[in-house]
Order: C-alpha cells, then structure tokens, then sequence
C-alpha cells in the first residue's frame, strides 16, 4: 500500500470516528436522581435506626422533588422499578456516597444562607 494512501485514509478514518457520537458513561441528570431516589428508599427501609430512617426519608423527599421539578411528566414508577431492579447492593453503596454528598453540599448552602440573613438582620 502507498504511504501516502494509508496515511490519507488514517487522517479520515480518525477524524470519522473522532466525529463519531459517544454513549456517554454518566447516567443523565434523572436516571441519577432515580438511583439516588432508589438508594434512599433502601437506605430508609433497610435499617431499624430511627436517624438512618428518617435521612433516608429526607433524602428520598429531596431527590422525587428534584425529579418532579426537572420532569413532572415521569412515570417514576416503570422508571423506579427500573432502576431498582437494576441496582445492586454495591451500586446502591456507592450512590449513597455520591448521593450524600450532592445533599452535604445543598445543606452548607442552606446553611450558608441561613448565616448571610441572621448577619444581614443583626
């Protein structure tokens, strides 16, 4: 084969598949928020600790509203279902942990803005 030819082809072939649509790894923004929803019912369910009840409970609360709020015309139940099934007891560890911190850091917000206003009044 002509250098020249294959490295034509090369360039083509690499800008084709560089222009070549990717799956993407990261779950969107809801499947995210479904298996957090998912991971917290099982957190709230799973344990008899009145606190890891009641932040699991808190948590789902959190995530269905931010489901709710981005899509409203969901079918959270097919979709929960879903999820639930397809969730293992390592993936629902492991979004507790993801799942927990998007929640610490919402709550340093809300934290932080409980501090402006007390300062602002003061």
């Amino acid at each position: 084969m002509n250098h020249r030819f294959a490295g034509v082809v090369v360039a083509v072939m690499a800008t084709w598949v560089s222009a070549w649509p990717v799956a993407s790894a990261e779950p969107d923004a809801t499947t995210s928020d479904l298996r957090c929803l998912v991971s917290a019912a099982v957190m709230s369910s799973s344990s008899d600790d009145p606190k890891v009840k009641s932040a699991g409970q808190l948590a789902a609360i959190y995530f269905l509203g931010r489901l709710d709020g981005r899509t409203p015309d969901l079918d959270l139940e097919a979709r929960f279902a879903e999820q639930a099934h397809a969730m293992t007891d390592a993936d629902v560890k492991s979004q507790l942990q993801s799942c927990g911190a998007t929640l610490s850091a919402r709550g340093a917000a809300l934290q932080t803005i409980g501090k402006d206003l007390d300062q602002k009044q003061k």
